[in-house]
């Protein structure tokens, strides 16, 4: 059980920090297609 538990937290920190990455990707093309 502590195991299984384990792995969602770890699915769902990486999937968060996926999702930041690509949301920080997609605002540094937006600015740099914007400013130019």
């Amino acid at each position: 059980m502590l195991y299984e538990s384990t792995v969602y937290i770890i699915l769902f920190v990486y999937s968060i920090d996926e999702g930041f990455k690509m949301l920080y990707d997609t605002d540094i093309k937006f600015l740099v297609t914007h400013n130019i």
